[in-house]
């Protein structure tokens, strides 16, 4: 008898066949002699991957477009890629950057996003990733994938990424790739998901970022943007972004904090912060206890202040305030990139 395929949406493209997604779903089933050994080089491993990285480009590029990404995820497409993740020791970088890449393009939609963060192991498993992995590349897709993930989750799904993302190695290894990492897109993208971490975790995350001293090596006199004014354009706007959800935040930071909302689970209650009632979207602090002690806050005279070079004499640099929107993550999805 003849297979019948899966019926296509009507909106999706007709010039990719319903066979050729269902061949790439296939290339990233799992070996039947499972993955590499972990002792293994990482050139091995990519050759290992080989086929399953060819496949997983081809399904980056498809997973920009919002119907094809839903039928991919209708057969199977989220435990495909979550598993080389999983198991990234036996698994080259190249192959987990692409698993990676092409979840950040499939949560854009919310739909998607909400069946992602239903998953028990996801939260946990992606910050996983960013406290064990010192690959570049890997960490610009994980931190793009964690920021969408944050700010297009479903109100209900987003307590879940707060509470995996809010712990304090977490925070410390975000804070420290900002502020070190000499890769422009990777600072850029760190910073948008600190930004809406920020947003939607209120005071008790602005304490502990307090904590980890970004506050004081972020804003005013001396701060990042200043030092870091030859920056491009994307890194300036990603961190100004950030200034300004840290001081929209602020208020609530200092003392004993106050009250707000919360988000935990399913649902909407007030929210204890770590050493007082917290705010924003949360499920709530790690309880009470001593508050870290925050830096003075900058005078508004030294708020993103960004050194400028004038056209006309361009070595000389004058200052302008920056005036933003609101922070937030702009969602877009990526076509895969070439192995670095």
């Amino acid at each position: 008898m003849r297979a019948v395929l899966p019926a296509m949406p009507e909106m999706l493209d007709s010039s990719v066949e319903p066979a050729t997604i269902l061949a790439l779903l296939r290339a990233l089933l799992p070996p039947s002699d499972g993955p590499a050994a972990a002792d293994e080089s990482d050139e091995a491993k990519e050759a290992s991957d080989a086929a399953a990285i060819e496949a997983g480009c081809s399904l980056w590029d498809m997973s920009a477009n919002p119907a094809l990404a839903q039928f991919m995820c209708e057969h199977g497409l989220l435990a495909l890629l979550l598993r080389p993740i999983a198991q990234r020791a036996g698994h080259s970088g190249r192959l987990v950057e692409v698993a990676l890449g092409c979840l950040a393009n499939v949560v854009v939609d919310p739909a998607l996003c909400a069946s992602l963060g239903e998953r028990d192991e996801a939260a946990a498993l992606l910050c996983g990733v960013l406290l064990d992995c010192a690959d570049a590349a890997v960490l610009t897709e994980l931190v793009r994938l964690l920021a969408t993930a944050l700010s297009t989750s479903p109100r209900h799904c987003r307590g879940s990424w707060l509470l995996a993302l809010r712990a304090a190695p977490v925070v410390r290894q975000l804070s420290h790739v900002v502020l070190n990492s000499l890769r422009p897109e990777l600072v850029q993208r760190t910073a948008e998901l600190l930004a809406a971490l920020v947003y939607y975790g209120g005071a008790p995350l602005v304490r502990a970022l307090g904590a980890q001293g970004l506050l004081g090596a972020t804003l005013g006199e001396g701060g990042w943007v200043q030092l870091h004014w030859r920056a491009s354009g994307e890194e300036l706007l990603a961190m100004l972004r950030l200034q300004l959800a840290l001081l929209e935040r602020w208020e609530g930071a200092e003392g004993t904090g106050g009250a707000g909302e919360g988000e935990g689970g399913g649902g909407e209650g007030e929210g204890e912060g770590e050493g007082g009632p917290g705010s924003g979207d949360g499920d709530g602090g790690d309880g009470g206890g001593a508050a870290a002690a925050l830096p003075a806050k900058p005078s508004g005279a030294a708020l993103a202040l960004v050194p400028v070079p004038s056209a006309t004499t361009p070595c000389h640099a004058s200052h302008t305030l920056t005036v933003l929107p609101p922070p937030y993550c702009a969602s877009t999805p990526y076509r895969a990139t070439p192995p670095y």
